[in-house]
């Protein structure tokens, strides 16, 4: 038998067929056995770990391993769900119906997993036990605090009452996100009355303003004739005052003229003097005197 090639290792059991099947079966089964040990936990969930069908732990996002065919893994997601009422009825403090459109947002507690499994086991089963109970007792309750009037004038005051009501009564696995009242609807005669009352107080508010303005710009008009008035006054005193300081002044100039020419009788000639400009005399007055011509 010299060059021929040496026999595959896997020829022996192509003979035993049954040994083969067995060896398949068993790669088959690590495998399987390999790929369900491990698994993945997304960042917005929360895995609970079960063996044997009892609660073991509760893993953080990541991957992680468990044993194959012993131990499962149940996922509780973290993200928001949101439960929708489209038409919940109630009656104010005063009597009158609405029907209202509530929506309220919540998620699972990461720090209460544990107690949401074992409670609820699923989210599902928080919507229909302790949700969609509530959300109409306590929109009862809420509603039923105030009148008609302040529902619609305080909204935000009554949306915020019905959320912090909701939020006391369901377990504290679930947190309450966000809670929105999209529509109050009273009846037809009830919402006319509100309309008029609104326009009345419009009207009101106009009219008020009107006045107020009025009283502003008579206001603003008098202090402006009150202050050109003033300034009227001020330019009047301004010019009695020069006035009077130039008679004072003119007064006082002829005064020291007085006393100096009562000083100094000469002072008459010195200024006849000052002031002559060389021409001499055309008219004379008193006795006639010849006159002598100095130029010959």
């Amino acid at each position: 038998q010299e060059g021929l090639r040496p026999e595959p290792f896997w020829a022996k059991y192509a003979r035993t067929p049954i040994k083969t099947a067995g060896v398949i079966l068993g790669a088959l089964f690590l495998l399987l056995a390999l790929n369900s040990s491990i698994y993945t936990v997304q960042e917005t969930d929360r895995g609970v770990v079960l063996t044997g069908g009892k609660f073991s732990e509760v893993v953080d996002p990541g991957f992680h391993m468990k044993i194959p065919f012993i131990q499962s893994v149940k996922m509780i997601s973290l993200q928001t769900w949101n439960d929708k009422f489209p038409s919940l009825a109630a009656y104010s403090n005063d009597q009158q119906p609405a029907t209202m459109k509530v929506s309220v947002t919540w998620q699972a507690n990461p720090a209460k997993i544990v107690e949401l499994y074992r409670t609820a086991l699923d989210l599902n089963n928080v919507t229909d036990r302790y949700i969609t109970p509530q959300i109409p007792t306590q929109l009862e309750n809420t509603f039923g605090q105030f009148t008609a009037e302040n529902v619609v004038q305080k909204r935000d005051s009554f949306v915020a009452a019905l959320k912090e009501k909701v939020a006391n009564t369901v377990p504290d696995f679930i947190t309450i996100v966000s809670l929105q009242v999209e529509d109050i609807n009273f009846s037809d005669a009830y919402e006319g009355v509100i309309e008029e009352k609104a326009r009345a107080e419009v009207a009101v508010a106009t009219a008020g303003k009107r006045e107020a303005r009025a009283v502003i710009d008579a206001r603003a008009a008098f202090a402006q004739a009150e202050g050109e008035a003033k300034s009227n006054l001020e330019k009047e005193r301004a010019k009695i005052k020069a006035i009077k300081e130039r008679g004072d002044a003119e007064a006082s100039a002829i005064t020291a003229k007085a006393n100096a020419l009562r000083s100094n009788p000469n002072l008459i000639q010195l200024i006849e003097a000052e002031r002559w400009n060389g021409s001499r005399a055309t008219t004379i007055f008193g006795p006639a005197t010849p006159l002598v011509n100095t130029n010959q």
